[in-house]
């Protein structure tokens, strides 16, 4: 599949996992982790709409265009992403089934930037201690002035 089918851009980062892509490698901490290529293009289509409910009609466009195929491959990759990720179908952190719909990606999905994911969830700033008196109040403070 061509980046041109899905969504692309910057690596994907959730849990201790990367992803660099629809045709890219799955990274967990410092090593590769082998995958599939179609699984791998399940996978990012299902990550880049994390949340989302993703429909086997289109999982199976995305990941087999130029093929007539059923849903028994699907969940072959399915089954796959499941084992590398250590998911459980019935308490699933990753990947949740919509029975006779298709898949949603559950857990939270950051964008990675290289230098450090940046976070699709609000993030409630705090100033840094004064170095002085050593209280956030004392900063912020300061900043007013």
């Amino acid at each position: 599949m061509s980046s041109a089918d899905q969504p692309s851009g910057r690596p994907l980062t959730f849990g201790p996992y990367r992803l660099e892509g629809p045709d890219g490698l799955l990274w967990r901490r410092d090593r590769v982790v082998r995958l599939p290529p179609k699984a791998t293009c399940v996978l990012w289509a299902l990550v880049s709409r994390a949340g989302q409910l993703v429909t086997k009609q289109t999982l199976l466009e995305l990941g087999w265009p130029d093929a007539a195929v059923g849903e028994a491959v699907l969940t072959v990759s399915i089954r796959a992403l499941r084992e590398v990720l250590d998911d459980d179908r019935s308490q699933p952190r990753y990947i949740e089934t919509v029975h006779r719909r298709g898949y949603r990606f559950v857990a939270r999905v950051d964008a990675d930037t290289g230098d450090q994911a940046l976070s699709a969830a609000p993030v409630t700033a705090t100033a840094p201690p004064d170095p002085v008196n050593g209280s956030i109040s004392a900063t912020k403070e300061r900043v007013k002035s």
